[in-house]
C-alpha cells in the first residue's frame, strides 16, 4: 500500500503531517464521549493529530496511535517537552493484526475510506475482537470526500479519489451498515455534518 511504501522507505511524512486536523474534526474531539472514558487508542492515526487534539482538549485522557514506525516516531517527536508528552504513546502495527487490549475506545478516523468493503470488514472484525475482550468502544469518525460540503476543494478531492481510494466514498448510512455488518451495535451516530460523520458502537450481544 500507499504507507507501507513510505514505511519501507523511510520516506518523510511531511506532507501527511497535519498541525491540526481536519475535514470537520470538531465532531469528534467535542462529543461528550470524551468526557467519560480515560483511554484511546487511534488506529492508523499517523503522525497524531487527532489523538493530540485530543489529549490538549482532555487533561485526563491518554493516547495510543497506532501505525508504521514512520509514523509513530513522528507522532511521539511532536509531543516531546511537551504537557502531553506523557500522555501519548506510539505503537508499531497494522490494524490488520491483533491489536494491543485495554482501551476504552477503539478510533477510526478517516480510515475505511482507504479500503475495498472486505478489507473494513476485515479491519472491523480485529476491532471488534479487541474491543469485546476489554469493554471498549468502537468510534468511527469516517470523512466523506465528494459530499456536497465546503471543507474538501472538487479538483483536489477528485485528484485523491482516483489516486489512492479504492472504493467509492461511502455515504454515512453506508458507513453504518458496514459496521453493523461486522458485528457491532451503534450506541449513537452523528452524521449532521457533510464532510464527516461520527458513529459510537459497542460489540453485538
Amino acid at each position: 500500500t500507499l504507507w507501507e511504501e513510505i514505511d519501507n522507505a523511510n520516506q518523510s511524512v511531511s506532507e501527511f503531517d497535519w498541525e491540526t486536523p481536519g475535514f470537520a474534526a470538531e465532531i469528534v474531539l467535542e462529543d461528550s464521549l470524551w468526557r467519560n472514558v480515560d483511554s484511546v487508542i487511534d488506529l492508523g492515526g499517523n503522525t497524531g493529530s487527532l489523538a493530540i487534539a485530543l489529549l490538549n482538549k482532555y487533561p485526563h485522557l491518554s493516547a495510543s496511535v497506532l501505525d508504521f514506525k514512520t509514523f509513530t516516531a513522528e507522532a511521539e517527536k511532536r509531543v516531546v517537552n511537551t504537557a502531553i508528552e506523557h500522555r501519548l504513546k506510539g505503537i508499531e502495527g497494522s490494524f490488520f493484526d491483533d491489536l494491543p487490549l485495554g482501551h476504552d475506545v477503539y478510533l477510526l478516523s478517516a480510515i475505511l475510506a482507504d479500503w475495498e468493503d472486505d478489507a473494513c470488514v476485515q479491519i472491523l472484525e480485529t476491532v471488534r475482537r479487541a474491543a469485546h475482550a476489554c469493554g471498549g468502544l468502537l468510534v468511527v469518525a469516517e470523512v466523506h470526500l465528494s459530499s456536497s460540503g465546503e471543507l474538501a476543494p472538487a479538483t483536489s478531492t477528485d485528484v485523491r479519489l482516483q489516486a489512492s481510494v479504492t472504493r467509492p466514498d461511502r455515504t454515512a448510512a453506508e458507513v453504518i451498515a458496514l459496521i453493523e455488518s461486522s458485528g457491532f451495535e451503534i450506541v449513537r451516530s452523528d452524521t449532521s455534518q457533510p464532510d464527516r460523520s461520527l458513529v459510537i458502537a459497542r460489540t453485538a450481544k
